[in-house]
């Protein structure tokens, strides 16, 4: 029972020191400082702090951007906003990808469609340079599925390049 109440007044007179310096013989060092601040701010003494007035638009910016989103992140300012920002990230990277992925398809519509007509992607490509046609790869692709006939004459076309190549390298 003796060590419960020797721990209790330790505790009393900690709270004591941190409470109430005066009490314990030390200068009251918070009552300074406040008093300072108060000098240094006395032109302000009337005047309360509002809020800028675009926190609302900011707030229903992107509450707005979120609208769609699951759970409190559509709704709670707060956790929106991390989202919001995560989204916008997720966009900036799927603009450059969608890019890449578009010409992937493309090409891979172009191949399928050469190896129908017995000639590779590679070597049509080539041969479609040298003939001089500036067709881009969404162009042939969409020759391919929509216009099949202009595409086997395209094909064709490149297929007698290289036969015409290797009789010219004999």
């Amino acid at each position: 029972m003796v060590r419960h109440e020797a721990f209790f007044a330790r505790l009393w007179k900690q709270d004591r020191l941190l409470h109430d310096p005066v009490a314990c013989g030390q200068r009251n060092i918070f009552a300074e400082l406040i008093k300072r601040r108060d000098e240094r701010n006395k032109h302000r003494a009337g005047m309360v702090r509002a809020p800028p007035p675009n926190r609302a638009l900011k707030r229903a910016k992107i509450l707005a951007l979120a609208k769609g989103f699951c759970g409190r992140s559509k709704n709670c300012y707060s956790i929106a906003i991390r989202r919001v920002h995560k989204a916008l990230q997720y966009q900036y990277i799927g603009r450059r990808l969608k890019k890449r992925e578009m010409r992937q398809l493309w090409i891979n519509r172009i191949n399928i469609a050469t190896r129908e007509h017995n000639v590779n992607y590679s070597t049509f490509i080539t041969k479609m340079v040298q003939c001089n046609i500036q067709l881009n790869r969404k162009m042939l692709s969409e020759l391919a599925i929509h216009e099949p006939r202009s595409f086997k004459a395209l094909a064709e076309l490149s297929k007698s390049r290289l036969k015409d190549g290797l009789l010219a390298a004999l």
